[in-house]
Order: structure tokens, then sequence, then C-alpha cells
């Protein structure tokens, strides 16, 4: 498999190669530029020539670059796969959609991967797992914000603990800024 490239500002990921565009029917998440994975040539219709990945995600050859044979040092970024649970998850319940955790996951990827996965080094946890919490616990908020907002001011918005200084019944200790401090 070569090693590819999302040169593209966002590039959709998809089930199958469309007949044309646009078709939002078989888009299955996003992936932002920078973004790269390894994948092979998958056919050519009149949109062009596409591609697939390991995880059989289609991508329009248009918006990739194959990177060159010297580049296959460079770490492999793949999409979170899909897990089955038994029993399923009501999806009325879950604060992101399949894809949206895909392209939150892609993101952080994108601009935090090497920090997150020099903060797993030597420890039994993956960095898809640090992306999987963040996608649980707030990317509810977040997920819509990644194509307006630069990653610092995202990351700057992401400090959803209240501190107890709000009106409520937050019962933990310390109860206020001033006692934690």
């Amino acid at each position: 498999m070569a090693q590819l490239q999302v040169i593209a500002d966002k590039l959709n990921k998809r089930r199958q190669i469309p007949a044309s565009l646009p078709d939002d029917n078989d888009i299955n998440g996003i992936v932002f530029k920078g973004y790269s994975f390894e994948g092979k040539a998958a056919g050519t219709n009149a949109l062009g020539d596409w591609y697939v990945d390991r995880d059989n995600n289609f991508y329009w050859g248009k918006g990739l670059i194959v990177l060159p044979d010297t580049a296959a040092s460079t770490p492999i970024v793949t999409a979170l796969a899909a897990v089955p649970s038994e029993p399923a998850p009501n999806l009325r319940d879950l604060p992101v959609t399949h894809a949206q955790c895909l392209t939150c996951a892609s993101w952080l990827d994108t601009h935090f991967g090497n920090q997150v996965a020099a903060s797993v080094a030597d420890t039994p946890f993956e960095k898809e797992l640090l992306y999987a919490i963040a996608c649980q616990e707030t990317a509810i908020y977040w997920c819509q914000w990644i194509n307006d907002h630069t990653p610092d001011e995202i990351l700057a918005r992401c400090v959803f603990d209240a501190s107890g200084d709000t009106n409520g019944t937050l019962m933990s200790f310390p109860k206020y800024t001033a006692a934690f401090v």
C-alpha cells in the first residue's frame, strides 16, 4: 500500500465510489489537510481517480497526494474502526455520531497526534483511547467548532469542569476557587 496524504482543506470518507458529485449518501466521515494513511488505487470514473484505505473507506484522488517511498518512515494514521458490541447502544443516547467521532479523532490526531503519542509512550494505552475519551466527554461541544476555530482556540474553550464558583449544587471539595488556591 502507498502512503497517501490529504491536500484538500477537508475531504469526505465514503463507503463506496460515487457516480457523481455532490453525493452525500455514502459519506461516513471527514478527514482534514495533512491527514495521512496507507491506501491503494481503487478505480477511476468520470470524477477521477479514487483510493481506498485498509478500512475500505474511499477517497477522491484530487484531494490527495501519493507520498514518495522515502516517506515510509512517517507515522501511519488510521481511522478508528467501529467495534461492534452486544447489545448495540441506543444511538439517540450517544453524544456524537460515528461519523462525528471519526472526524474528531482525525482532527485530534492531525493537530495533537505527536503530543498525545508522547503522553501514552511507555504506557499500556494507545492514543486512540484518548481520542475516544475526548469524543465521549466533550466532542458534543467542540466537534462543531473544528471548521471555524484554530486548535488553540478550541483547546482554550475545552475546560468544561466547573470550579464550584457557579450557582448550583456542586458538592465536590474544594467548593470554590479560592479554597482550591
